[in-house]
């Protein structure tokens, strides 16, 4: 699979890069404090970036199958 493919798997690695990088910014940005509380909302952004990913393989697979 060439790079320039727009289903290469660096294409969602590098989306899910810079979102969390947003993320960390507007977190910092916008708190007053950056405790555990904001840690705890960048983990739960991991978590859902994790499972959004594993739908999309689990629907990509079952596309594939049929």
């Amino acid at each position: 699979m060439q790079l320039n493919d727009p289903n290469h798997p660096a294409w969602r690695l590098g989306f899910h890069a810079v979102y969390l990088l947003a993320a960390c910014l507007s977190l910092y940005i916008f708190s007053n404090n950056f405790d555990e509380t904001e840690m705890k909302a960048l983990a739960a952004i991991v978590a859902s970036l994790a499972a959004s990913e594993t739908v999309r393989a689990i629907i990509t697979r079952a596309g594939k199958s049929q």
